[in-house]
């Protein structure tokens, strides 16, 4: 199987539409990365959330950090506690299985075009450089 770049060109000028972030973290005077249940942030949200926990227990102010701001690896798409948008991730050898189970049995076009490239084009980067995906490649097609 060959790599198309011309696909891969198309869906990436599509995804470039979703809005996107780095993710980032909230570190606490507990020394816990977490607000919200351990969400991430974009960050701009997070920024904000971070703003306001400090005003709001000003005398630990200065023991709250705002932290992340680069493309982290993971299993999953992550997205932002509190809009939604997507977080860069590098996805691992089981996230791109995963997507690429979730494409076989659902196909595309749930969700707005944007996110669906996004969503694609992040799994057809690692997919491409990373691993050895193949056979499910080959499934989703419906070739075995």
């Amino acid at each position: 199987m060959t790599y198309d770049f011309d696909l891969a060109t198309k869906i990436n000028a599509i995804a470039a539409k979703a809005k996107d972030s780095n993710p980032h973290w909230i570190s606490t005077p507990h020394g816990e990365y977490e607000t919200n249940s351990g969400n991430d942030w974009c960050r701009t949200c997070g920024l904000f959330m971070f703003k306001h926990l400090r005003r709001k227990d000003r005398k630990r102010a200065e023991q709250y950090y705002f932290d992340g701001g680069e493309r982290a690896g993971s299993d999953s798409h992550r997205f932002c506690a509190h809009c939604g948008c997507w977080l860069r991730i590098s996805l691992t050898d089981y996230g791109i299985e995963e997507e690429l189970h979730y494409y076989r049995e659902n196909g595309v076009g749930l969700n707005s075009i944007p996110d669906e490239a996004y969503s694609l084009d992040i799994m057809m980067r690692y997919a491409s450089w990373n691993g050895d995906h193949e056979t499910e490649i080959q499934a989703s097609r419906g070739n075995s």
